[in-house]
Parts: C-alpha cells; sequence; structure tokens
C-alpha cells in the first residue's frame, strides 16, 4: 500500500459538479432578495462562493490527513 493517498477522480468530479451546479442555482434563486437586502445582485453568491472555498479547503486538508492511529 503506498504511503500517499489517492484521490478518486470519479468522486471528485462529482464533488466539483454538484458544488458549480449549487452555485448557479444559489444565484439564480437569490438575486432579487439579495439585490433587496445587500443593494447588489451577487452578494449572497459571494457568500456561498467563501463557503464553498473553505469548504474545498477543508476536503484537502482532511484528505491529506491520517485517519489510521
Amino acid at each position: 500500500m503506498s504511503s500517499r493517498a489517492t484521490v478518486d477522480r470519479v468522486v471528485m468530479i462529482c464533488v466539483l459538479a454538484l458544488l458549480g451546479l449549487g452555485s448557479v442555482t444559489v444565484f439564480s434563486s437569490s438575486t432579487d432578495l439579495s439585490q433587496r437586502i445587500y443593494s447588489s445582485p451577487a452578494a449572497m453568491t459571494w457568500k456561498h462562493l467563501t463557503r464553498v472555498a473553505i469548504g474545498l479547503f477543508l476536503l484537502v486538508v482532511f484528505t491529506r490527513m491520517d485517519y489510521r492511529v
């Protein structure tokens, strides 16, 4: 067994595709409300994308951690 973990490409592609689809959905469904609340139609989308970036960062960090003690 290799000491370096490998990434399952199919799972990673599915995760990225779902994140992209979810981000488009957030943008298309929240522009009116975001315009009224934040005076910017993309404010809620930027908040969502910030959280997506944090989640992807944590995904990479936890993927590289050795969970076997």
